[in-house]
């Protein structure tokens, strides 16, 4: 098919789509996500790598997802609970994180997802971004280890976008124009 023959059929398959707007090329939601990571040393040891993700869409669906994880072959078989908390409420924990069985290298991790009218009561992810994105979010962990029954892991930014409408019907593809 030549190239003007792919968007003839992309413009007829819209038009018989309610809501389409591949012609104007704007999508009718809008997307944000941020993510962050953390590293525990002693001494000259990494004890235990986190991260955690959020993510949500707006607009036509709405939804929101928060996923974190934990690599730590020092604390394998030792984490008995994992939460995140707010660095300005050191006290309020904002997520309890169900554990998962870990792997052979000591990994946890998990997610959480909230979607319109599926809400999950005791697991609210609203305002989760904000906290994540402005460096306050950590991941509290306890462990059966005296020496190491509590340990908090500051998660800082690497990279954050916030709302934004993607381009979603791909006129910026070079393949696609006359």
């Amino acid at each position: 098919m030549r190239r003007g023959g792919a968007r003839q059929l992309r413009l007829a398959v819209c038009l018989l789509l309610p809501g389409c707007h591949m012609i104007t090329g704007a999508c009718d939601y809008e997307v944000r996500s941020t993510s962050s990571r953390g590293v525990i040393v002693d001494d000259i040891r990494e004890i235990l790598r986190a991260g955690a993700s959020v993510s949500a869409r707006r607009g036509s669906s709405n939804w929101k997802g928060f996923s974190w994880s934990i690599v730590s072959p020092v604390l394998a078989s030792h984490v008995v609970s994992v939460s995140l908390i707010d660095a300005n409420q050191p006290g309020a924990i904002l997520l309890r994180l169900a554990l998962t069985p870990e792997n052979p290298i000591g990994a946890l991790g998990g997610s959480i997802e909230e979607k319109r009218g599926v809400e999950h009561p005791s697991l609210p992810l609203g305002g989760i971004f904000e906290i994540v994105a402005a460096n306050r979010a950590i991941l509290e962990i306890t462990t059966d280890l005296p020496s190491q029954a509590v340990l908090r892991v500051p998660l800082i930014g690497s990279e954050s976008r916030d709302w934004h409408r993607p381009d979603c019907q791909g006129w910026d593809d070079p393949s696609l124009k006359d």
